[in-house]
């Protein structure tokens, strides 16, 4: 499974280089703490937890974007334990109570990782600029769509300007693109021009 995290560019005040995630991978901001998860999910932010929070949808990482730039981590959860509480199956049977927590992490489409994301699960890294997108960009796009099989629906919502379309058309391919395990830099290139459509 992938999931997605929009990794901050300092931690606690310390520069964190994509050079340095790739190599350390990424550490909860308190590993040594003992929440339960529904208080981290309820307020995570608010209580720094031995839990690190990412989504199975990168919808998510652009709705709770505020910044114009940016970068998202791609992860792949096999071979760690990662805490999947995106359905009400997952909830229950990690005991995770209260109506907050609950409807937060349903919204959110939340996984969650305990104290250490190992840098061998990191897929890689996407900066992205909500502002442009490149030529190459769109180019990597237009191909992956000939890869995964579906030109004429995400072209149809570009030529329309239909950007509600195009944000649903870029889903799928991204859910596409996954599942047929293409190149990074398609998935990238996908995710780029999804994080600009979205706030268009």
């Amino acid at each position: 499974m992938i999931v997605f995290r929009n990794h901050p560019l300092t931690v606690n005040g310390e520069i964190i280089s994509n050079e340095k995630v790739l190599t350390d991978g990424i550490t909860a901001k308190n590993p040594n703490a003992n929440y339960k998860i529904g208080r981290h999910v309820a307020n995570g932010t608010g209580n720094p937890t031995q839990y690190i929070s990412t989504s199975k949808n990168v919808e998510v990482i652009a709705r709770y974007n505020k910044m114009t730039t940016g970068r998202i981590v791609v992860i792949e959860t096999d071979g760690v334990n990662a805490i999947d509480i995106s359905t009400k199956e997952g909830l229950d049977n990690h005991a995770v109570k209260g109506a907050i927590a609950r409807n937060f992490a349903l919204s959110s489409e939340e996984v969650l990782f305990e104290r250490h994301i190992p840098a061998k699960n990191i897929v890689g890294i996407i900066d992205y600029s909500t502002e442009t997108v490149d030529e190459e960009t769109r180019n990597l796009v237009a191909k992956a769509t000939e890869l995964c099989g579906m030109p004429a629906t995400v072209a149809k919502a570009q030529r329309n300007k239909d950007n509600t379309a195009y944000r649903n058309g870029l889903q799928v391919l991204l859910k596409k693109a996954i599942r047929n395990d293409v190149e990074f830099k398609y998935i990238a290139a996908i995710v780029k021009l999804y994080m600009h459509i979205y706030v268009a």
